[in-house]
């Protein structure tokens, strides 16, 4: 592993960052790390003149003179590097006593050095993707666990010593948000909610949250726009970019006659809270007639108490639209599992149209596909466990698909399975 200190007062890193920003202010910076779930990767443009505009804000709300920033960053390179910088002085990544101090790492997936950084207790601040504090649980779960008692308790309390852990770039389930409120005793995960686009948006403390997929509420100098109680959500942030590089057409579809920014994310507003709803182009499809939202029946997939990691996927079938496919790891007690075991125990929590019709069971050596941002890559992952032939059947022996064929004159017991279908 490789690591790089950069050990800065307070003033001195602000001061140095500003001048950077000053020479460049009128350029335009090329991120190349934009990912989008429909239109794939994308260079995203912004300006250092925002930049400056952000440096100049953050400088206001930096923290007092005794504290100073530990700061984990992948891969730096440059404007990402600063940009990264730059997230962590505003929302946090760890605070030390004393010093301003920058190490940039590559963890992997070595999540017992993130626990080891815990147990010395030098961290107070974490941002994680929701896919990292997972592994972060299983490890607890799996190896810390089992150590003497008092050791078991350095690290809990090393957890519990965090003032602030912090999940970005997905959802986090219900399972895992519990887990690490129970064993930060009632410190709950926040939710950061934003983009390579319109940078950090939206901030759930999971305090006073409201829902499993509760977004909170903006951040300050962040501006949302939707119509109604629910639809897409629209932004403006300081720090939104300014296009896709050689692409101006995908820009001016992604922004409205104001200026705000179209994220393609479905949320309902709430009490002056927003509540995530999905992907517009991916976590709500059909089956038959029936609206699916993915990400709905994949909490409750996930909660079983047997499935390790669970993913609900939309798998093209000519007869029904879209069918539901389940893609699952398993405990190594959960016993014999099949799709039957699996819709018979959600089907107390979800209506018939929504349950899996296509399960394929992960091996140890099978890896989910990702992108950089550690975010499912939905499309690579159905191309990968649900390969289709010519006339768009299922060919692997791997996968157990369900006969839907009758699915429209089935007939159902319970009142709210209806939706529609025939009794």
């Amino acid at each position: 592993m490789q690591t790089k200190n950069i050990n800065l007062p307070e003033d001195v890193l602000f001061s140095r960052l500003l001048k950077l920003a000053n020479e460049y202010q009128d350029q335009v910076i090329v991120d190349d790390h934009s990912h989008d779930t429909q239109f794939g990767y994308r260079h995203v443009l912004d300006g250092t003149s925002k930049l400056l505009q952000r440096l100049r804000s953050l400088h206001g709300s930096t923290p007092d003179q005794d504290e100073d920033l530990y700061v984990g960053v992948l891969a730096p390179n440059g404007y990402e590097f600063i940009i990264s910088v730059l997230a962590v002085l505003a929302f946090g990544a760890v605070v030390v006593p004393m010093r301003v101090r920058i190490e940039i790492q590559n963890f992997g997936r070595n999540y017992n050095l993130i626990w080891e950084k815990f147990r010395e207790r030098t961290a107070t601040k974490i941002v994680l993707s929701p896919t990292f504090w997972y592994g972060m649980m299983y490890y607890f779960q799996e190896n810390i666990s089992k150590l003497p008692e008092d050791v078991v308790k350095e690290y809990i309390e090393g957890a519990i010593h965090l003032s602030e852990a912090t999940a970005t770039g997905a959802m986090p389930s219900r399972r895992l948000k519990e887990f690490w409120r129970d064993l930060r005793r009632g410190k709950s995960l926040r939710v950061l909610y934003g983009s390579t686009e319109s940078q950090e948006t939206l901030i759930c403390s999971g305090e006073v949250e409201f829902t499993e997929n509760d977004l909170g509420t903006p951040l300050p100098g962040v501006e949302v726009k939707l119509e109604g109680s629910t639809g897409e959500l629209l932004v403006k942030t300081p720090s939104l970019f300014l296009g896709y590089l050689n692409r101006q057409r995908d820009t001016d579809e992604r922004f409205d006659s104001e200026g705000y920014f179209k994220t393609g994310d479905l949320v309902t507003r709430h009490e002056g809270r927003l509540i995530f709803q999905g992907r517009a182009n991916m976590d709500l499809f059909k089956f038959y007639t029936y609206k699916v939202p993915r990400m709905q029946v994949e909490a409750c997939l996930t909660a079983l108490p047997y499935i390790l990691e669970g993913y609900v996927l939309p798998v093209a079938d000519p007869h029904c639209d879209t069918r539901v496919a389940s893609l699952v790891r398993l405990h190594d007690n959960a016993g014999k599992v099949d799709l039957k075991r699996i819709r018979d125990d959600l089907s107390d929590d979800l209506p018939a149209y929504q349950l899996p019709t296509i399960l394929r069971i992960l091996r140890q050596d099978e890896d989910v596909p990702r992108t950089w941002s550690d975010k499912l890559a939905m499309k690579k992952v159905v191309q990968k466990f649900f390969p289709q032939d010519s006339n768009d059947r299922l060919y692997d022996e791997s996968t157990e698909v369900m006969d839907v064929s009758e699915f429209m004159r089935a007939k159902t017991t319970k009142l709210w399975d209806l939706s529609g279908m025939r009794q």
